[in-house]
């Protein structure tokens, strides 16, 4: 009797290959080569129906796949902003420091464009009546996107600005806001400018815990947000901040 394993897998506790199934391509594919009848030919349309669908769903998890894996690349390499352009007050103090959106994209650039991504931007008036909305939009060269938007008042403008430059003027901020969500870029205040920076007036405190308290945020992590002991001494440069964060959960909430 021959043992020979290459002969007697099975005798040896060897599994023999399971049979494979055809797969759909192959299916469609012998289809394709036999002579095609009125029958043959609705059944080949099925058939190429189905596997232009399933290649869809295949290109578009393999895109999604590739995002988020050059995503969590970009996040380890994005730099923290130091905002450091100053909005003085009347009297000459420092009312608050940003950084404007051209500043972001220049120190960020090259880390985006390095990971396969690009950035585009679109803006809308509304949902309500003198509010706009912009849409950051961030592509990847797979071919995934992912959308955030940003909405908030549309306000005066400028001194003196025309209502469309005020929309603009609102829209650059909004866009700069979008554009950081979706990339979860850290901005840090200058700690010196921030010192300087005097308390919200006793309105802007008020408002503040009234919207938190109704957003049902939790005011201990706001305050240590804010790096303040109480409302009345939030200071005039982490407003701006704190009123866009809220500005978030308020339309989240609604």
């Amino acid at each position: 009797m021959n043992t020979n394993p290459e002969i007697l897998p099975a005798v040896q506790g060897e599994q023999l290959p399971a049979r494979q199934e055809p797969s759909l391509g192959v299916m469609l594919q012998r289809a394709l080569e036999k002579d095609i009848t009125k029958d043959s030919a609705e059944a080949i349309k099925v058939l190429a129906e189905v596997y232009e669908r399933m290649e869809e769903r295949r290109t578009k998890g393999e895109a999604k796949a590739k995002f988020f894996a050059a995503f969590t690349k970009l996040q380890r390499e994005l730099p923290v902003v130091v905002a450091e352009k100053v909005v003085p007050t009347k009297a000459g103090g420092v009312k608050y420091t940003y950084s404007p959106y051209e500043e972001i994209w220049a120190q960020c650039r090259d880390a985006i464009l390095a990971n396969g991504f690009s950035v585009g931007f679109s803006q809308r008036t509304g949902p309500a009546p003198g509010e706009c909305t912009c849409i950051c939009t961030l592509m990847h060269e797979a071919g995934h996107e992912k959308v955030n938007e940003f909405t908030g008042k549309i306000g005066a403008g400028p001194y003196d600005a025309s209502d469309t430059q005020a929309a603009a003027s609102a829209g650059t901020v909004y866009q700069r806001e979008a554009f950081c969500d979706a990339l979860n870029i850290i901005r840090r205040h200058d700690d010196d400018a921030r010192k300087k920076g005097s308390p919200i007036t006793a309105e802007q405190a008020a408002s503040l815990r009234e919207r938190v308290r109704a957003t049902a945020s939790d005011e201990a992590a706001f305050l240590r947000f804010a790096a303040a002991d109480s409302y009345e001494a939030i200071s005039t440069a982490k407003y701006a901040v704190l009123d866009a964060s809220l500005r978030r959960k308020e339309k989240t909430s609604a």
